[in-house]
């Protein structure tokens, strides 16, 4: 768990609350540098051909961590993290 969030903060337990909540988020990659604005329309580009939620990852990392067909299938996500990938690989 990241976190620069709880440092940007000033608050160190943010990370272990935003886990308890299941609201951790995700990083997004920015193509081109430019404003963006309250009403401004974001489009969605790409599709990963794995569609796994953030939400669905967080479930296989902290709570049902023996979903073996889970962690599977969250391993064919190329976009997911190696430090990730490293921990899930070690359960199988």
């Amino acid at each position: 768990m990241c976190g620069k969030l709880g440092a940007y903060h000033g608050e160190p337990m943010m990370a272990r609350w935003m886990l308890k909540s299941g609201r951790t988020g995700f990083y997004a990659k920015c193509i081109e540098a430019g404003l963006v604005q309250s009403g401004d329309e974001i489009i969605l580009v790409e599709h990963g051909l794995n569609r796994i939620t953030i939400d669905e990852a967080n479930r296989l990392m902290y709570r049902n961590r023996d979903d073996l067909p889970g962690i599977r299938a969250l391993l064919e996500v190329p976009a997911l993290s190696s430090d990730w990938r490293i921990s899930f690989e070690q359960r199988l």
